[in-house]
């Protein structure tokens, strides 16, 4: 049989019957049809992956030959991609052919090493394909480093994403104003004020977010101990790095 060919089922048995047709990949069934044995049935492409090993069964019928057959025998790159979904740590993807209309479908689950990829590699039974398509970073962790100038920090930004594009949302929970900070770079904030700030990353028209942090910058005590060498109220020393001893002098 030619590769392009559909795979076609002939049945012989009572006239007029209805059989029920039965499609296996690795004993989970993902089709079962009614067919008349009056008619050869050609399993759509549409309803099979490439490259892959199905099983067809019959229910009542002996088998008269092989019941196993490999939808197609070699990879390529698709031609185009679409993501059909989105969640904090997954996202679902669907090729599409300009020739054969194989139900290329998979759901990849979002971590450190694959974020921000820019293909994914669907590994099949006899054959990889590659889509060319751009990956989301994993779900981010935000931090906020109270050191002076105080800024925002991306725990767990994987190597190849951008950390331009993640903008930290802060909400004033008093009188609810929102304001955007980028990453890195000095923020400032409200003394005695309670903010709940979320990181956004966008991906496809909408944004992976971080979980919300909340905090409070208290004010009235010092936060930091000061050297005994120090002279002024303005710097203090730790961990080798200029902070305030009373943060909120310059907030």
């Amino acid at each position: 049989m030619k590769e392009k060919e559909a795979h076609v089922v002939n049945i012989k048995g009572t006239e007029d019957q209805i059989y029920t047709i039965r499609i296996k990949h690795k004993h989970n069934e993902i089709r079962a049809e009614q067919i008349s044995n009056q008619t050869p049935f050609k399993i759509p492409f549409e309803w099979l992956k490439p490259c892959t090993v199905y099983t067809v069964s019959v229910d009542d019928c002996e088998l008269s030959g092989s019941n196993t057959f490999t939808s197609s025998k070699n990879g390529e790159t698709v031609s185009k991609t679409v993501v059909t979904s989105v969640t904090d740590n997954k996202v679902c993807l669907k090729g599409v052919f300009t020739g054969i209309q194989w139900n290329l479908t998979e759901c990849v689950e979002i971590t450190e090493q694959n974020s921000c990829a820019s293909t994914h590699t669907v590994v099949l039974d006899t054959c990889t394909y590659t889509m060319n398509v751009a990956l989301p970073p994993v779900k981010p962790h935000i931090n906020f480093n109270e050191t002076i100038p105080s800024q925002f920090e991306w725990m767990n930004k994987p190597a190849r994403c951008n950390a331009a594009l993640l903008i930290i949302n802060c909400i004033n929970n008093e009188n609810r104003n929102s304001t955007i900070y980028g990453l890195n770079t000095p923020v400032s904030l409200l003394p005695d004020t309670e903010y709940t700030c979320t990181g956004e990353y966008p991906y496809e028209k909408q944004h992976i977010k971080s979980n919300e942090l909340s905090f409070k910058i208290k004010c009235g005590q010092n936060k930091f101990t000061k050297n005994e060498d120090e002279t002024t109220d303005q710097d203090v020393n730790m961990n080798g790095s200029k902070v305030m001893e009373n943060y909120c002098v310059n907030v």
